[in-house]
């Protein structure tokens, strides 16, 4: 067996990989409260996902896979303030 990829292999899984990516663009319309510039693409287990970091509870951040943004947002989320404060 031939250890070369066919062109036309080449184009399919090219095709499948737009297809899941397309998939998953989609998903952005479940959120539609939000505004897509609040919308960010997260990963949780090495999976995409979309995160509005506005509406984004801290439980929900805890389960995301750990980067600087996520990190900052639970950080942000943490921070209490008193109007009596200023």
């Amino acid at each position: 067996m031939s250890q070369f990829i066919t062109g036309n292999e080449r184009i399919n899984e090219s095709n499948n990989e737009l297809k899941l990516e397309l998939f998953f663009m989609k998903q952005i319309l479940q959120f539609p409260g939000s505004m897509v510039g609040n919308m960010y693409i997260k990963t949780k287990q090495g999976n995409k996902v979309w995160v509005d970091k506005l509406n984004v509870t801290k439980e929900e951040l805890l389960t995301l896979d750990m980067d600087d943004d996520v990190q900052q947002w639970i950080r942000d989320k943490q921070s209490t303030y008193n109007d009596n404060d200023w």
